[in-house]
């Protein structure tokens, strides 16, 4: 399997691909591959679920690139393609692409839905080594009993200013850019069962607080699958984005509770909850591979530095690798699609309580307080930082900060820049009181990692070394503790909420 991102721009054509030589740093020849016959047969459920949200996943037969092709949507004219070889099922989707979409089918059968004939020349932009800067096709489609023509250029190693050169040489031709993104809207585009939209509902302070819920919820919800998609093909940060947008969802339903039928919060908050975990010791061993890598670079001028640092590749990548696999499990569960199931319904018709439908103003500075209130008393209980368990209690008020930090952001539509601006302080202040976590999680590694070497040789040493500077950063997040809390000026977040 495979991952290509591709920049792509598609043109309604009429006629014959204009001359593409003496383009901004290209060979002053191009290189045209003749013609190809494709045959592609789309893939989707019933309720065209992948169509709904930008995705087409294809058979391919023929060309270079034959095979299963998997698009997801990056932006504009940029999709991630992945890649599966052709397989001898031909009406069953590979497994790998059939979990790769499950946060969008949840289980439902994927089946064809359009088959497309498309007879493609290729003609290649070169650079004067010989590279494909650009491949710019001519298309000349049939599905059933519809027929066109269409252009494309896709980048290859060639700059956005190359493509800006062959969009204009393919406008000067007549052609336009196409309103469809993609061969198969054109087919299945009109002829569908369109999922109704998601109301949109006003919010503001005189509007209701559950319209303020309803829309930031349902944002939240419609994220999940992008991020699930990013997770299971372990893409950067993928791990770190799904984490955050399901503790964004839970601690919405715990802020906004006293609105909300409370049987119904606790279960979907022990659910997510447990999805988070399943996540996190993933995101655990990112955090603390990255800081390690870090702090052994500052060590590098000690001879057994650059063996400290395999050591520690080989197990922070072992732990993550596991971990991550055991994320990928978890999201194939039917525990988990019965919990995207149940947020995708909850989002669209949350269980409000009566005390919902007031205004959002005489609303909203309660919800603060409190929120404000719980992270004033985790800070006030904190305790001596020699207490065994400081770094729980630390921890814990950092989640309250989060809390804050989160119920600031849903706020911003209703009170603007200063929800803005006190969010971005609860974030600088929980991130710095999420070093003395970090901390506590390298430390612990450290021990790990040096128990498997020899302790008087020279990794040991420099582990050792780099514990000790571990103990002095925790030391000075407690020294700093009561700087950082007044720079985060929580008496603004009371302020503007009244």
């Amino acid at each position: 399997m495979t991952h290509v991102l591709e920049i792509e721009q598609k043109y309604d054509a009429t006629g014959d691909l204009p001359a593409l030589d003496e383009l901004p740093d290209a060979a002053a020849t191009v290189h045209d591959t003749g013609i190809t016959e494709l045959t592609a047969v789309y893939f989707d459920t019933h309720d065209l679920d992948l169509r709904t949200a930008g995705i087409s996943l294809r058979r391919r037969e023929g060309g270079g690139d034959e095979g299963w092709h998997l698009k997801l949507p990056m932006g504009r004219d940029r999709r991630l393609e992945v890649r599966v070889p052709l397989s001898r099922g031909i009406r069953t989707v590979p497994k790998e692409l059939r979990s790769a979409v499950l946060a969008y089918t949840q289980g439902s059968t994927l089946t064809p839905i359009a088959v497309i004939e498309t007879v493609r020349r290729s003609v290649h932009v070169l650079d004067l080594d010989g590279s494909v800067l650009a491949e710019v096709v001519d298309d000349q489609v049939t599905a059933g009993d519809l027929a066109w023509r269409e252009w494309e250029v896709e980048l290859g190693t060639g700059d956005e200013r190359l493509l800006a050169a062959v969009a204009a040489r393919l406008r000067d031709a007549g052609a336009r850019r196409s309103k469809v993104g993609s061969k198969l809207e054109r087919v299945v585009g009109t002829g569908v069962r369109e999922r109704p939209e998601r109301p949109v509902h006003k919010v503001g302070r005189k509007s209701p607080a559950a319209n303020l819920v309803r829309e930031r919820l349902a944002t939240l919800v419609d994220a999940i699958p992008a991020r699930d998609i990013s997770v299971r093909r372990n893409l950067p940060d993928g791990v770190h984005r799904l984490r955050v947008t399901i503790r964004r969802i839970r601690q919405l339903l715990a802020s906004f509770e006293p609105l909300l039928d409370p049987s119904e919060v606790q279960w979907f908050r022990g659910e997510l909850k447990w999805l988070a975990d399943c996540l996190g010791a993933a995101r655990d061993a990112e955090v603390v591979s990255a800081r390690l890598k870090g702090l052994l670079a500052d060590q590098s001028d000690e001879s057994g530095a650059p063996a400290a640092a395999r050591a520690v590749q080989r197990e922070m990548t072992r732990r993550y690798r596991e971990a991550h696999r055991a994320a990928v499990v978890a999201m194939e569960s039917q525990r988990y699609l019965e919990l995207l199931a149940a947020l995708r319904g909850y989002a669209e018709e949350p269980s409000f309580r009566k005390r919902a439908a007031k205004p959002t103003k005489r609303v909203l500075p309660g919800i603060v307080d409190r929120d404000v209130a719980r992270l004033e008393k985790r800070l006030r209980r904190l305790g001596d930082p020699a207490d065994p368990d400081y770094v729980e209690r630390l921890h814990e008020a950092r989640k309250a900060a989060k809390r804050v930090r989160y119920l600031a952001e849903a706020c911003r539509p209703v009170y603007g820049k200063p929800a803005r601006r006190s969010a971005r302080e609860m974030k600088a202040f929980q991130s710095y009181v999420g070093e003395h976590q970090d901390v506590a999680m390298t430390r612990t590694a450290l021990r790990v990692i040096a128990a498997q070497t020899d302790p008087a040789g020279r990794v040991a040493f420099v582990l050792g070394r780099v514990d000790v500077v571990e103990e002095q950063a925790a030391a000075s997040v407690v020294r700093g503790l009561g700087r950082a809390w007044k720079q985060a000026e929580v008496s603004r977040i009371r302020k503007w909420a009244r």
